[in-house]
């Protein structure tokens, strides 16, 4: 057993969370950074409304390309953790060098596919015909690096499962440290608008990935990655995708979402105003869940190693600890946002209607956010102890049960204010079912660990 698994099967559980937290959110902060800061400098030029529409339309497809390339890292990452916690090395090592090489080819099918259907997939989601000319250059541009990206991300979540999250935070941290003179002297001072942004996108997920690939094979021992298991393994990937499907299902589910809202917001709303304001909280939002997302990511290999080697009091305690800090910063986060809403909304815009209405769509969206990390953190627990049929229910039972239907259902009789008021509806009962769920699988443990231990 290496120094570092058994930190993590016998070291103190808060200390092993805030060690592999920090890394974590630092990953998901830069994806979160990448759409922020290209919305703050394309809101604040000429035509920065359109822009932001723009993005709004771009930001649910990326979260797809990025839940297909997690489909992958996160499934393997489980197999991976649960292998070393095992003390399969092997099959750990054949995961490694399944996704990495799945990876790749994902990257470029879906090249091919966005390139061939560009249009078609932009208007699906919602696009007018004002703002497809800027949601058509943006994405054309960033899915001619989406391999780099996909590799990234898959690449991530491998290394987190492992244990090494500094790595993994300093090759995210890299994209947008890059990213925001890039954006400043294409967007700001070259005016290459949208154009611009997308450009300064693709050269910081090239950087990243450059970094990574150089690590990897600097390290190539220390992670298992071989030359003879860079094949694709159909038994693990299948494993990895029915372990990793719910993280897919989850965004695909939101995907459609995204259709639901973009075109009942041009319904109801009358204007793209609307979707500009809802564009703006999609960042803001993405933005307040990085906490989320990193204890998520920090407790996979915790959960994952402590589950495979029997210790469920310490799999209970990570899990218990994981859900109360994320809605602890989740209600720090919503303090704040609600005590500097026009602040936050003018950061996007100095356009004075779109920010009167992003205030109040920002105030009723975000009451129920703190809630979030339970439904989260829960649907990805089943995940990384390998039941992956509830992890999926939990996953999509948000957009899927509560959203989309909410948001058919209520703005007939309240018109566009029943479209806001739908999301945080879905936060309580999505983490209301959760629990439910965790505390029946809490007491399944509880029995297990009565004859094990």
């Amino acid at each position: 057993m290496t120094k570092l698994e058994n930190f993590i099967l016998e070291g103190n559980i808060k200390t092993v969370l805030f060690k592999f937290s920090l890394p974590a959110m630092s990953v998901f902060l830069a994806n979160v950074l990448y759409n922020l800061i290209d919305a703050i400098f394309i809101g604040n030029q000429a035509n920065g409304i359109l822009g932001i529409a723009a993005l709004s339309i771009v930001f649910p497809i990326q979260q797809i390309i990025l839940a297909l390339a997690q489909s992958i890292g996160v499934g393997i990452s489980s197999i991976t953790s649960r292998s070393l916690g095992e003390g399969n090395r092997l099959k750990a090592e054949k995961a490694v060098g399944t996704a990495l090489t799945s990876s790749v080819l994902l990257g470029i099918t879906i090249m091919v596919i966005g390139l061939t259907f560009i249009r078609p997939i932009l208007c699906i989601f919602g696009s007018s015909a004002t703002i497809l000319p800027y949601a058509t250059t943006f994405f054309r541009i960033t899915l001619y690096c989406n391999v780099f990206f996909v590799f990234s991300m898959v690449a991530n979540s491998i290394i987190q499962s492992e244990g090494h999250a500094n790595i993994a935070m300093i090759s995210m941290i890299i994209g947008p440290v890059i990213n925001i003179p890039l954006d400043y002297i294409l967007v700001a001072k070259l005016k290459y608008g949208i154009k611009g942004a997308a450009i300064a996108t693709d050269i910081s997920q090239m950087i990243c990935f450059i970094f990574l690939l150089i690590y990897i094979g600097l390290n190539s021992k220390t992670l298992g990655v071989k030359v003879k298991h860079l094949t694709i393994n159909i038994k693990l990937l299948k494993e990895a995708i029915s372990l990793g499907l719910s993280t897919f299902m989850t965004q695909l589910g939101y995907g459609v979402l995204s259709i639901v809202l973009n075109n009942s917001l041009r319904i109801y709303g009358g204007s793209d105003l609307y979707l500009s304001a809802f564009g703006i909280y999609n960042r803001v939002f993405a933005f307040i869940t990085v906490p989320i997302y990193g204890i998520r990511q920090a407790l996979q290999p915790i959960i994952g190693f402590n589950y495979g080697a029997k210790k469920f009091h310490r799999v209970k305690q990570s899990l218990k600890l994981g859900i109360l800090t994320s809605v602890a910063i989740s209600l720090g986060f919503l303090i704040i946002i609600f005590s500097f809403t026009n602040k936050i909304a003018g950061a996007f815009t100095s356009d004075n209607a779109l920010i009167s209405l992003t205030v109040p769509v920002l105030r009723v969206v975000l009451i129920m956010s703190p809630l979030v990390g339970v439904q989260v953190i829960v649907a990805s627990f089943f995940q990384y102890i390998g039941k992956p049929k509830p992890a999926l229910f939990l996953s999509i039972m948000k957009p899927c049960l509560f959203l989309i239907p909410l948001m058919l259902i209520i703005p007939i009789f309240f018109k566009v204010t029943g479209i806001f008021v739908s999301v945080p509806l879905s936060d309580f009962f999505t983490a209301m079912i959760s629990l439910a769920f965790i505390y029946r699988e809490i007491n399944k443990m509880n029995a297990l660990w009565v004859v094990t231990g």
